[in-house]
């Protein structure tokens, strides 16, 4: 459970251990920076075993060509971006200070990339590049091409499967990303950054089902998703979690003691060094309506501890396709030159007893968006939701 990224794009990573003397000031800097990662993965990364990895021999490896990085840049992306990006798990990620590692014309290829996640992107950066482009584990699915935006003009179109073969920021200030699709064609998407849709969003559907959709668990959606939900008395309500990759834990369980008994339990987080068992709140729900969640390969970290919590308590019903198996509990460490990492501490175990890291959540109705759907404008998930909510059956 971890962060949205802005512009520099969420990188999976891990770094190294002490100051030794007789460097340069450049050389101190970045060694600080490839130290405090280094040693936060080591003394806090969930799995004892490091992921199978030989951390000791990453630091050996890897911190003298942090030492002999000519630029931020370059400690990033030729250095702690490959190192960390051998981490297999979820929520291993760095956020370099500022937008560096797109700066003076340099393409960047990005590291591998962990199902459930966006192309490296913010959501403004999705906007202006007017499509979703999100990984199911062997390549990226194209969803929702903005009409006569960049990635439509570029001839992207819906239900694609694409490969990102490049990514960088000419001079001119535009974002150029190059996509292989299956097809073998190859697409060129330049654009800018704009305004992101909102965070939320309500309507009323067929048969007087509310529909809600909110993209994180943090503090004001979840307050307005509690609000919503309370309005919605005894109407069906159909909760859409697609877009939505988790945030905070306590905004999870207090979104979950909306929908369930009090002391309702929600599974456990496992940790090194202790586990952190996870319970409804008493203040009781908000709303006792039916109720149908959708999902995907965007769903993630808290949003699929919220379906699989409901799922297991019979709470709801699940509609869509596979979740990204992306469900560990994060810590976020500041880096001395403005960067950040995150690290998971914890392993999350479902009230079934199932892990989900790895696995995902898998929806009690199959639903999932096709290139036909896309190229028809429906949505197969919200029908099968609506016809269920109909019938109860």
């Amino acid at each position: 459970m971890g962060w949205n990224s802005r512009r520099s794009f969420l990188i999976q990573a891990g770094l190294g251990l002490t100051l030794s003397g007789c460097l340069s000031g450049a050389e101190r800097d970045r060694a600080a920076v490839f130290d405090t990662a280094w040693r936060a993965v080591d003394e806090w990364y969930f799995d004892p075993a490091m992921d199978g990895l030989d951390w000791d021999g990453f630091r050996r490896k890897w911190r003298p060509l942090a030492l002999k990085a000519e630029s931020p840049a370059e400690l990033y992306l030729d250095v702690l971006v490959p190192m960390l990006d051998q981490f297999r798990t979820s929520h291993v990620e760095i956020r370099p200070p500022g937008a560096l590692t797109l700066s003076n014309g340099r393409s960047f290829t990005p590291p591998r990339q962990k199902a459930g996640l966006p192309v490296f992107l913010s959501r403004d950066d999705e906007a202006g590049m007017g499509t979703v482009l999100t990984f199911t584990g062997s390549a990226f699915l194209v969803e929702d091409v903005a009409v006569g935006g960049a990635a439509d003009e570029a001839g992207l179109r819906p239900g694609q499967s694409v490969l990102i073969a490049s990514l960088s920021l000419p001079k001119t200030g535009r974002t150029l990303l190059l996509v292989d699709a299956s097809s073998g064609a190859r697409f060129e998407i330049t654009w800018s950054p704009r305004p992101a849709l909102p965070a939320t969003e309500w309507r009323e559907l067929p048969g007087g089902t509310s529909y809600l959709r909110f993209n994180a668990f943090e503090p004001t959606a979840v307050a307005w998703a509690l609000r919503t939900l309370e309005e919605a008395k005894d109407r069906p309500v159909m909760l859409d979690l697609r877009q939505n990759g988790g945030g905070l834990i306590v905004e999870m369980v207090r979104l979950c003691s909306g929908l369930l008994r009090p002391d309702a339990t929600l599974g456990v987080f496992k940790g090194r060094k202790r586990d952190y068992r996870m319970g409804t709140n008493p203040a009781g729900r908000v709303f006792d309506g039916p109720l149908a969640v959708l999902m995907g390969p965007r769903t993630g970290s808290g949003a699929e501890v919220t379906a699989a919590v409901l799922q297991h308590h019979g709470r709801a019903r699940l509609f869509g396709s596979q979740t990204a198996g992306a469900v560990l509990a994060s810590q976020i460490f500041p880096l001395p030159d403005g960067g950040s990492l995150m690290v998971p501490y914890a392993d999350y175990v479902a009230p079934s007893g199932a892990r989900i890291e790895g696995r995902g959540v898998t929806p009690d109705v199959l639903a999932p968006r096709t290139p036909q759907s896309f190229a028809n404008r429906s949505d197969p998930a919200i029908d099968a939701a609506l016809s269920w909510l109909r019938t109860r059956q």
